[in-house]
């Protein structure tokens, strides 16, 4: 009896770190029920090309909707930030665009009459088929069916997910069998993989993005934030990237500024670190230190050198002029609520920098101390600081909104996953906050990590990588530019990187590799301390994005590598390709 007790107590703990979100019903459709269901839903008025939708970092948009509408609003907001206004507070809302969804055949014309009067208002109607066309909307949407199918098609219409001449405008959603994946093969493997991460104690709970040809056909949840905190992983919940910030936060500011000829890979640091000028790193490439191939040492444990060799009597283990308990105008850098950093102290940091000597050996060793350096230099280039430059170059024109540093000025912690039990430095429980001490000790603004968001959104950054610089209607950087960052760079030398990117290895090698044998050689992508990882692969046109807290409770936990889960999940997408 007590065998059979511990068995199924084993069974009821196991379900609840190995449970699975339920994912957009339009993945789980037929190609053949999808495709109808596209051409159930037709554009039949788009005025001045008002869709799909352009700009976004301009637009404010809002939906009404006449009946309880989930699948729409779930849909939208997959693009950008969405507001539900009904008519007790459409006067008051502040919108640009408005949506309207009249599911039934109602008289359309004679709702919101106020807001259809204004001409600076884009205005966009979603009708059945058959009902009768109302004037003052710039476009409309009829459906022959309401169906969560049929509203997720209408969405991705509206932003152009799904478009007249099937090139996708937007990363849009559909079922995997649409572009020639097997569901059920896709499905069933990756979920054995995370679930048994799950069960050894990889990692309390993840979450798995793949996208193929323009279309996001898989995203799964799985077990919980924390082995205590027993809610689901939820598709929305924001992540600490870590190293996944240096190519989703330094990176794009960087190719864009070489896209615009501010920024010269073959110039010496010298010329854009001035304080660089007689040392050993004055005449390093910048092409050099982003393939990692600069002889810089890896890291700087940049916390140890505000420890004293003695604490006061009281317990303060700091020195002078490194952090207070309590902030002020000379310690105004949080770290947390009893670590206040003087304002001076990233010198300190730069001079740290500037004063590690080189590798002795040449070759390719993985560094990420210039990536401390890349947000002063960008801001110094452009004149903007370097998190508003991210958001309106790049975040906010991609409607990737949640990609922000010190997420918990804009989301509640409930929203965000947990990282590590900080035990040495920060004395507490991680949570909303960088991992990285070095970031922490930056303000949490850095270009090495401590960037955070949902997989979603970094989806769509990273597709618009795939498309070599181009989404939504924008060039964001010029495509020979993304080529030239993700290709190999000192291949003859041994050293497989691109220009910040990871790329496949010269050789293969099972249990060595973090990537399917299958990718391509122009695949590239990065993975994350806190254990995420992004892998896109252009000329196959497929992405994998997988997102974990790992480091929960401790950074010893390593089992994702041990386990080599992430190039398992990786080869799985390649093996469910339709051959």
């Amino acid at each position: 009896m007590l065998s059979r007790f511990c068995s199924l107590l084993l069974s009821f703990v196991l379900f609840f770190f190995t449970q699975v979100t339920a994912q957009m019903p339009i993945f789980d459709i037929d190609s053949t029920a999808y495709f109808q269901a596209v051409q159930s839903v037709q554009i039949s008025q788009n005025n001045e090309n008002l869709l799909p939708l352009q700009h976004l970092e301009q637009a404010k948009i809002a939906l009404f909707s006449t009946v309880s509408s989930p699948a729409l609003l779930e849909s939208l907001q997959k693009y950008t930030d969405i507001q539900v206004v009904n008519s007790k507070n459409i006067q008051q809302a502040d919108f640009n665009t408005l949506i309207v969804f009249l599911p039934e055949k109602s008289p359309a014309i004679l709702v919101l009459p106020a807001i259809l009067a204004q001409a600076n208002i884009k205005k966009i109607l979603i009708l059945p088929k058959g009902a009768n066309t109302p004037k003052k909307y710039d476009a409309i949407l009829k459906m022959e069916k309401n169906t969560p199918i049929t509203q997720s098609i209408a969405a991705q219409m509206i932003f152009g997910g799904i478009t007249a001449d099937h090139k996708p405008f937007r990363l849009g959603y559909a079922p995997p069998a649409a572009v020639g994946i097997n569901k059920n093969q896709l499905r069933d493997s990756i979920r054995a993989i995370v679930k048994y991460g799950i069960e050894q104690g990889a990692y309390p709970g993840a979450q798995v993005l793949v996208a193929k040809n323009g279309k996001i056909i898989y995203h799964e949840t799985f077990g919980s934030p924390t082995y205590d905190n027993k809610r689901p992983i939820n598709t929305d919940d924001i992540y600490d990237m870590a190293s996944v910030t240096k190519v989703s936060a330094a990176l794009p500011a960087l190719m864009k500024l070489t896209s615009e000829g501010k920024f010269h890979l073959d110039e010496p640091m010298k010329e854009l670190w001035p304080d660089f000028k007689h040392t050993n790193k004055a005449d390093l490439t910048w092409r050099s230190v982003l393939a990692h191939n600069a002889r810089l040492q890896p890291w700087i444990a940049y916390w140890k050198n505000t420890l004293r060799k003695k604490p006061k009597r009281n317990g303060w283990r700091y020195k002078c002029r490194t952090f207070k308990p309590k902030k002020s105008r000379r310690y105004p850098v949080y770290v947390t609520d009893n670590l206040w950093l003087h304002r001076k102290y990233r010198k300190k940091i730069f001079k740290a920098i500037k004063e590690t000597p080189l590798n002795k050996e040449p070759g390719y060793k993985y560094s990420g101390l210039a990536f401390y350096l890349f947000p002063t230099i960008v801001e110094n280039i452009t004149g903007d600081e370097f998190e508003h430059y991210l958001k309106s170059n790049f975040y906010k024109p991609l409607g990737a909104n949640t990609l922000t540093f010190n997420p918990l000025r804009f989301y509640p912690k409930s929203r965000i996953i947990p990282t590590e039990l900080d035990t040495f430095f920060r004395m507490k429980q991680l949570h909303g906050t960088v991992h990285d001490e070095g970031a922490a000790m930056m303000g949490g603004v850095n270009g090495n990590a401590g960037l955070f968001g949902t997989a979603n959104d970094m989806a769509k950054l990273w597709q618009m990588y795939m498309n070599m610089g181009s989404y939504g209607g924008q060039q964001f950087i010029k495509k020979e530019v993304l080529k030239d960052f993700s290709t190999c760079q000192y291949c003859d030398e041994g050293n497989y990187r691109g220009l910040g990117f990871d790329k496949p290895q010269l050789e293969y090698i099972p249990g060595k590799v973090a990537y399917a044998k299958d990718a391509s050689p122009a695949t590239f992508g990065h993975s994350g301390y806190t254990g995420t990882l992004v892998w896109v692969d252009p000329e196959n046109e497929i992405m994998l994005l997988f997102l974990s807290n790992r480091v929960y409770k401790t950074r010893k936990n390593r089992k994702l590598y041990k386990l080599d889960l992430r190039p398992r999940m990786h080869n799985a997408i390649y093996s469910a390709r339709v051959k």
